[in-house]
């Protein structure tokens, strides 16, 4: 659709939710604890990532995260961002 033009199905949909929402709560406010969760890149995770490098430089990412209980991607961004061991 153009910029212009608005999806009068969508904007149906989005303010039935909203009167629901607001009938049901009397706010718009979004519910406690509905965002984005925290980053667990946390100054321990990150001193326990490196402590495990150091003492084998050679251990594989997957590994590594088994090892400090972190998934595979924020393994890789430790890595990245804190000890820049990956390009």
């Amino acid at each position: 659709f153009p910029n212009d033009i608005v999806d009068y199905a969508h904007f149906c949909n989005t303010l039935n939710r909203c009167v629901a929402q607001f009938r049901e709560t009397s706010s718009l406010r979004r519910k406690e604890g509905s965002g984005r969760t925290k980053d667990k890149r946390t100054p321990e995770k990150i001193e326990n990532v490196r402590q495990l490098m150091d003492e084998n430089p050679r251990t594989s990412i997957r590994h590594l995260a088994q090892q400090v209980d972190l998934s595979y991607g924020t393994c890789q961004k430790i890595l990245k961002k804190h000890f820049i061991l990956i390009a």
